[in-house]
């Protein structure tokens, strides 16, 4: 049941990472709000260069 559980959570947080990566990467979106989620993700350990390293696909 745990197994399930986590792998769901990580299936989340995965489709949640894209979507900033996306965001951060499109150059549509506004400056501010490209720097605030820069932000919020540095600030969660979770930086750019964590985001660019995976494969997406």
């Amino acid at each position: 049941m745990m197994v399930k559980t986590l792998k769901t959570l990580g299936q989340k947080l995965k489709a949640e990472f894209r979507v900033y990566r996306l965001v951060l990467c499109d150059k549509r979106t506004p400056r501010l709000p490209e720097v605030l989620l820069g932000l919020a993700l540095v600030s969660n350990g979770k930086g750019k260069k964590h985001l660019s390293s995976n494969n997406w696909s």
